[in-house]
């Protein structure tokens, strides 16, 4: 997730598009945290990492379900139908991104109050030294569902987005995968 907050300038922010926009996958890619900071962040609060084929395997997953569950359905059905499963899973991607900037933005915020109190001297801060400790770890596993989030609704809108143009259903492929095979 591309969350930067400028120094000194605590009342610029991002203007947040996913909600003024229909849910798209661009949206939802630029939103998805960094897979490196999600792997970092994983190692750093000990916390599992997530399986990183998540994209993949929603692919194929839901381009079974779309197999089983779509047979014997007219074409307007079909597509009203598989337009609203795309809405909700890039809608649940999108807000758990969003969900994980705003912790991220609270541990900021917690932090910055904690250094305040160490540069002023307070001698009992540990309680906000406490909470600063565990609203970062609640925001590193936020980030990591968030990744993990995105990348399913990142691989279930590739079969959706087949099915609903009435293209066979071929694996997708990720950046890195792609990149490698055009070189």
């Amino acid at each position: 997730m591309r969350i930067e907050f400028i120094p000194g300038h605590e009342n610029v922010e991002r203007f947040p598009l996913e909600r003024r926009l229909h849910p798209q996958v661009n949206t939802l890619r630029e939103m998805c945290p960094d897979p490196h900071e999600v792997r970092c962040l994983a190692e750093a609060f000990q916390l599992p990492e997530p399986v990183w084929d998540i994209q993949a395997n929603a692919d194929k997953e839901t381009n079974a379900k779309i197999a089983t569950e779509m047979t014997g359905l007219g074409t307007e059905e079909r597509k009203t139908i598989l337009a609203r499963w795309l809405i909700q899973s890039l809608r649940t991607g999108i807000d758990a991104c969003v969900q994980a900037g705003r912790t991220a933005k609270k541990a900021d915020q917690t932090l910055r109050s904690l250094q305040e109190a160490r540069s002023q001297g307070l001698v009992d801060f540990r309680q906000l030294q406490d909470h600063a400790c565990e609203i970062t770890k609640l925001g590193a596993g936020n980030m990591i569902a968030a990744f993990i989030a995105a990348q399913t609704a990142i691989g279930q809108a590739h079969a959706i987005q087949l099915a609903l143009n009435g293209h066979v259903w071929s694996p997708s492929l990720d950046r890195d995968e792609q990149s490698a095979a055009q070189h």
